[in-house]
């Protein structure tokens, strides 16, 4: 196969899987109204809870990665012997289901009087989102010349301007990867806010989705309308994000 019937099958490849992944939102988009998102909008506070959703990810996603980065940076950086063990403890954690440390966390944020606010909605950030997001930043990490960093380090930059201006730009495409799998990870939440938000002005935008559909099975245009509205802030982030970082990559 020569070099134009490859990029052919790649792109008719991207076409398909594309047209595969868009299918449920061409289905939301066909099966709302404008009387659904009126309805939708009417019935519950579901523009409040957007934004709620959207200040939340907006400051929790940047956070998780920038941590799950330095975390993974510094994993590259220590003898091979404590990575290992390192590595194994990140798989371990990494395999521990959410529902397991559920009953623990509110215990604890119970305890400290964190329930009824948004604190405990930024916990994960303290461990940068996931163990698996710094798997996957240390996976792309470790494939830095070392010879580059330690040139680095004989110029006289310090490990966090070595990771900002060496480590971060060399693997944009993972990075953007990963801030794309915690935003929607800190926007799709439903069972901590549900857990630790009480009031109605602080619900978050799937709470009230599932408002929505406790109404019955009659609304069924508003609900497919608030899913829309739900949806596509993500998707329009994802767009902008992939558009925005393809021109780096262009080969001059």
């Amino acid at each position: 196969m020569d070099t134009r019937s490859a990029r052919l099958a790649a792109a008719v490849a991207s076409a398909a899987a594309a047209a595969l992944f868009a299918a449920p939102i061409g289905l939301l988009l066909a099966a709302s109204s404008l009387d659904g998102y009126r309805a939708a909008f009417a019935a519950v506070p579901l523009a409040r809870s957007l934004f709620n959703s959207a200040w939340i990810s907006t400051l929790a996603a940047p956070a998780s990665l920038a941590l799950a980065s330095m975390a993974a940076f510094g994993l590259t950086q220590i003898a091979a012997v404590p990575r290992r063990r390192m590595l194994l403890v990140l798989l371990l954690c990494a395999s521990i289901p959410l529902t397991a440390v559920l009953v623990p966390r509110f215990v604890l944020f119970d305890a400290i009087g964190a329930v009824g606010t948004p604190l405990p909605l930024f916990a994960p950030v303290l461990v940068g989102g996931s163990p698996l997001y710094c798997l996957l930043l240390f996976a792309a990490l470790r494939r830095l010349p070392q010879a580059q960093i330690d040139a680095a380090r004989i110029e006289g930059l310090g490990w966090l301007a070595i990771w900002w201006r060496i480590a971060v730009p060399q693997t944009r495409p993972t990075h953007a990867a990963v801030f794309m799998l915690s935003l929607m990870a800190f926007w799709s939440a439903f069972l901590e806010p549900l857990l630790y938000l009480h009031r109605e002005h602080e619900l978050t935008a799937p709470l009230m989705l599932h408002a929505i559909s406790l109404l019955g099975s009659t609304q069924w245009p508003m609900l497919m309308a608030a899913a829309c509205a739900i949806t596509l802030p993500v998707v329009l982030s994802v767009a902008v994000l992939t558009s925005f970082l393809h021109h780096p990559f262009r080969t001059r």
